[in-house]
């Protein structure tokens, strides 16, 4: 039995109705409950179910996002797809992985954790960009295959609990989560460091290729400047952003501001500029519109 399971009478108890009546909305029970525990409301988690991940029709079992307090949004970290009955592990596990494809494009993120269940038992796996495959946390096998699920109510399954901090810290070494859980010869997948997927730091903000300009509204008149809206007109700053990735959450486009201070936007906080003699990317801020001849799209 599972110390974890131990600690949570109700998931027992979810588990146990499971066995009496065993259909793909009791089996999810249990594991919802589990995610409720290990992501805490008060710890700044959601985890809601059937939800979607991209705005569209389809909602899945279960979905975590962590909280953004940048941005003052929220931003995925797992999504989790099963089934109870006969159902085999290729079904669940190809419907997951198109579920991650789906809101990773969404909330444009280089990539995200995915869980299956069946039944009573469980994988975690990490979908990333430019592959998007399932890659699972653990060596217990490849895909497709029942055999290689954890029990949630055993010994083993106590690792859920290491591999959630894994999805919300990602810098757990081999030696901190599963050796004692998983089967003898099984090991542990390290996974990167949050925050940058490359493992590059990001310097200081260097300014724009060419010096930095200050232009009245009269020198570049723009579809965004605030004419005619009893506003002073805002002046340009050309500026050059750099582009911060993160593996579980937007990435970032950082700039110097005109107060030499640092600045972090969302791609979605750019529009393209074309009425001028050549394209350039716009940023409002206040009355100061920031502006850049790099494509923010490609960055």
């Amino acid at each position: 039995m599972s110390s974890f399971v131990d600690k949570y009478p109700v998931i027992r108890l979810l588990l146990q109705r499971h066995r009496q009546h065993d259909i793909e909305y009791t089996a999810a029970a249990a594991f919802q409950s589990t995610f409720h525990a290990l992501f805490p409301v008060i710890d700044g988690y959601a985890v809601n179910c059937e939800q979607s991940v991209d705005q569209g029709r389809y909602r899945v079992d279960l979905f975590v996002q962590g909280t953004d307090p940048t941005h003052h949004a929220l931003y995925p970290i797992m999504v989790g797809e099963g089934k109870g009955g006969g159902a085999s592990a290729k079904e669940v596990e190809d419907q997951v992985l198109k579920r991650s494809k789906e809101a990773i494009e969404f909330y444009e993120v280089d990539g995200i954790y995915a869980f299956t269940f069946l039944k009573e038992s469980f994988r975690v796996w990490r979908v990333d960009k430019p592959d998007l495959v399932l890659n699972p946390l653990d060596d217990m096998g490849a895909r497709n295959d029942r055999k290689h699920y954890i029990y949630l109510d055993s010994k083993q399954g106590e690792c859920i609990v290491h591999l959630t901090d894994v999805m919300k810290y990602e810098e757990v070494t081999e030696d901190d989560y599963l050796p004692d859980y998983l089967p003898a010869g099984s090991t542990a997948k390290p996974v990167m460091q949050a925050g940058n997927a490359t493992g590059y730091q990001i310097p200081a903000i260097p300014g724009p290729s060419t010096q930095s300009t200050s232009m009245g509204d009269d020198d570049r008149p723009r579809p965004h400047d605030p004419k005619g809206k009893g506003r002073e007109a805002s002046k340009w700053y050309e500026v050059r952003v750099v582009k911060e990735q993160h593996l579980t959450r937007p990435n970032e486009y950082i700039f110097q501001d005109s107060k030499k201070q640092r600045r972090s936007t969302t791609k979605k906080d750019w529009a393209l500029d074309a009425t001028g003699p050549s394209p350039i990317w716009v940023y409002q801020g206040g009355r100061m519109n920031y502006f850049t001849h790099q494509d923010v799209s490609n960055l």
